[in-house]
């Protein structure tokens, strides 16, 4: 089963400062690699970079430095795989996806993981946020409850 996570449990695994900074942590350090195919869709990883590195949501913000570290580390895991939209098509699903959706605003960005997630034959998103319900073609599941 191919499994996408969302830049909230990134984030959450990254910064120790966190309320559920040790399980999202222990989450990712025990996923079950033999089953599962662990992805990350790449506007995920901007999105991390975004937040953890944003003095105005953390008053310690993580450095620019040590955020591109926990990247690097990521994808020096071979059982990681980081995705990204591909081939023309790419915007005829998109714009579907906005339309039959009805997305607007800030839920645009989820609809473009979700699209890439569509694309990649991704089955699970493993996420905290409840706007990816508006995608019924991908199964939402927080592992942190």
């Amino acid at each position: 089963m191919i499994v996408a996570i969302d830049s909230n449990i990134l984030i959450y695994a990254h910064r120790n400062d966190l309320p559920f900074h040790e399980k999202a942590f222990h989450v990712l350090k025990h996923f079950n690699y033999n089953k599962d195919c662990p992805v990350i869709p790449w506007p995920c990883i901007y999105e991390f970079l975004t937040v953890a590195t944003n003095y105005k949501i953390f008053k310690n913000p993580t450095t620019i430095e040590n955020a591109i570290a926990q990247i690097d580390h990521w994808m020096s895991m071979p059982q990681i795989k980081l995705i990204a939209e591909e081939g023309e098509t790419c915007w005829l699903q998109l714009k579907t996806l906005f339309q039959s959706s009805k997305v607007t605003g800030g839920v645009i960005h989820d609809a473009k993981i979700a699209n890439i997630c569509s694309i990649h034959r991704v089955q699970v998103l493993w996420t905290v946020d409840r706007d990816f319900s508006r995608f019924p073609q991908l199964k939402i599941l927080n592992p942190l409850i």
